[in-house]
């Protein structure tokens, strides 16, 4: 309305990124954040609108300090791609100034599941580089130790706008900078209240950085390589120094920050730790030699990229690390008490001195999580008595595992590997078949993960679906592993062991096409029938207008004793479909604390006015059924 402010804003621009230092003028829409995972990252990145459909016009160019790191950060691009491959020249760039641009998709997931991604967020180690090439310059330039400290303190001052002012090369700049003061006054340093006072000036500075994953992990990962790492080293005694220390950093930073990624994330994979203990002093050799590159070819690329394709040997070895381990699939999660204890034990043994009594208490804590976690597989893959319907936890989303004692059926797969974890866990190995009711991410995202780590018989899947790019991950670990993707519509029905199975929506062809909630009206809606007529109905996201169609052509076959509620418990059903389907259980998937509002409160009330007991994984977690006795039925 014509009033100035000044506020930070996200701008979704075409064509390329503003260089950084220029200034522009813009005239563009502002909109609020998206209650989403990318307004959420937007906003802990202290976003508060979104700007798009925007005039820009550059009125300034960037500054000297700017400018300087730009031709920098493009020579060493340049000079890293000259000769060495490709995918190892994106690590190396990402070693050097924290670029992951060129970094491999592949490669950087592999990185993520082995939480080998710190290596390329610049730290610590890259700061230790630059501030050593620092002094030993200002040595053989034969400078006073006071400038020395200058030069040394200027160059990490520069390398940290070189490296974007990320939260953990901050934390790490800082800590070098109150050392250098430190060292100016003549006192004895402690690590630790340095890095005390480097996280409070930097919150004082910014507030906005408490929010900051990045620079939490940052200062836990440097706690415990000062605090946990020398009680680590000595348990080590027997190994070797180096090797002795090596291990006992990298433990200790895990440690550290184990807390905070299963407060952020839910879970940990346990192949970081010997996926780090080989990757990091790899990482060290590649980074010292991409440094010296850089710094090369600053002045002449083409010496500088012959220094790169020295660098990509033991680039490769991170890569190949990360890649080999990302196949590991055990993780210690939050909804996994089994694991944490096992956790929970290792830690207490590795940080008590030998032959103490907290040693022995971790030792048993770890022969118990052991135990119960070979209990739980074994037990998990045995079949049940009789028909048993599991609604998984996978926060908000779905999957849904019926089993009977000859089959085992997973419909939808939520959002991400938590189901395929879930499943691995409690012995389920093989999977009869996948039905995967619709395409959106929260029901088929987790779908790739459950082929790659499950034997999966075959996938059911609509054929409105089968083309589709949402999904298009399914397809191809389909196709990876020679899992047959089926396509089923209305009609569709089979028998598989002693369960029948019916498809009963959608019909052929697209009859919601033009609707604006085609996607979810489209949604697979199967029943399963065992011997005994027990029946469990499983719906998606099927909505008012999906299920209108249902009651006027199949009213007959939505008949069941168990009912997955359609849409999450949205207000998007209607109370003649839930008195139509007649049953006594009501299944809700719904992530707790969800930006939806699910399930509605009007939904609750008529499923509680129709008789249905309502189970839900937002309050109870993981939840399981089989049908009650005289669990009444529709005629």
């Amino acid at each position: 309305d014509g009033h100035a402010t000044k506020e930070r804003a996200a701008l979704v621009a075409d064509g390329p990124v503003p260089a950084l230092g220029t200034r522009w003028r813009a005239v563009a829409r502002a909109q609020p954040l998206a209650d989403d995972g990318f307004g959420d990252w937007l906003r802990q990145h202290h976003a508060t609108v979104l700007l798009s459909g925007e005039q820009r016009v550059q009125i300034a160019a960037a500054g000297w300090l700017a400018r300087s790191t730009e031709t920098v950060r493009a020579r060493v691009r340049a000079a890293a791609v000259r000769h060495a491959q490709d995918r190892r020249a994106g690590l190396l760039v990402g070693l050097v100034t924290g670029d992951t641009r060129l970094l491999d998709a592949d490669d950087r997931a592999a990185m993520e599941r082995t939480g080998t991604t710190h290596l390329t967020a610049v730290s610590g180690a890259n700061v230790a580089i630059v501030a050593a090439a620092a002094l030993a310059l200002g040595r053989v330039l034969r400078l006073r130790p006071a400038a020395q400290r200058v030069v040394t303190a200027t160059s990490i001052g520069w390398f940290a706008v070189l490296t974007r002012l990320e939260p953990s090369v901050l934390r790490a700049a800082g800590l070098a900078g109150v050392v250098l003061v430190i060292a100016t006054r003549g006192t004895p340093r402690d690590t630790r209240h340095a890095l005390a006072v480097v996280a409070l000036v930097l919150l004082a500075i910014d507030p906005w950085l408490a929010r900051s994953i990045g620079l939490v992990l940052s200062v836990a990962a440097a706690l415990g390589i000062v605090t946990l790492a020398p009680r680590i080293r000595q348990r080590l005694r027997w190994v070797p120094r180096h090797v002795a220390t090596v291990i006992a950093v990298t433990v200790g930073a895990q440690i550290a920050v184990t807390p905070v990624l299963l407060s952020a994330f839910e879970t940990v994979a346990v192949a970081s730790i010997p996926a780090n203990l080989i990757a990091v002093p790899a990482a060290m050799g590649a980074s010292v030699l991409a440094f010296v590159a850089s710094a090369i070819a600053v002045v002449h690329p083409p010496t500088g990229g012959l220094v790169f394709a020295a660098a990509q040997w033991p680039a490769e070895v991170v890569l190949a690390t990360a890649r080999g381990f990302a196949s590991v699939d055990a993780v210690v999660a939050v909804d996994d008490p089994a694991a944490l204890l096992f956790a929970a034990g290792a830690i207490i043994w590795l940080l008590s001195p030998p032959g103490h009594r907290a040693a022995r208490g971790g030792t048993l804590l770890v022969v118990i999580g052991v135990a119960w976690l070979v209990t739980l597989r074994i037990a998990g893959g045995l079949p049940p008595p009789e028909l048993t319907v599991t609604a998984i936890d996978v926060g908000q989303g779905s999957a849904v595992l019926i089993e009977s004692p000859q089959v085992r059926l997973l419909v939808d797969a939520g959002a991400d590997a938590s189901a395929a974890r879930w499943l691995r866990r409690h012995g389920r190995d093989r999977i009869d078949a996948l039905i995967v009711t619709h395409g959106h991410a929260d029901h088929a995202g987790g779908a790739a993960a459950v082929i790659d780590r499950v034997d999966v018989a075959g996938v059911w899947l609509h054929p409105f679906e089968q083309a589709s790019e949402r999904t298009a991950a399914l397809r191809a670990a389909a196709k990876a592993t020679g899992v047959a993707v089926i396509g089923v519509a209305a009609g569709t029905s089979g028998t598989v062991g002693d369960l029948t199975i019916e498809v009963v929506h959608p019909p052929p062809g697209r009859p919601m096409r033009g609707s604006a909630r085609e996607i979810n009206d489209m949604s697979l809606v199967v029943r399963m029938t065992d011997t005994h007529g027990r029946r469990v109905l499983v719906t998606g996201d099927v909505e008012v207008n999906g299920q209108r169609l249902l009651l006027a052509r199949r009213h007959a076959q939505l008949a069941a004793d168990v009912l997955v509620v359609p849409h999450h418990g949205a207000a998007t059903t209607d109370g003649d479909f839930f008195a139509a389907v007649g049953g006594c259980v009501a299944i809700i998937t719904v992530g707790a604390d969800n930006d939806h509002g699910h399930p509605r409160p009007d939904t609750l009330a008529v499923l509680e006015t129709q008789g249905y007991a309502v189970l839900r994984t937002d309050l109870d977690g993981t939840v399981a059924t089989t049908i009650p006795a005289g669990c009444r039925r529709s005629p």
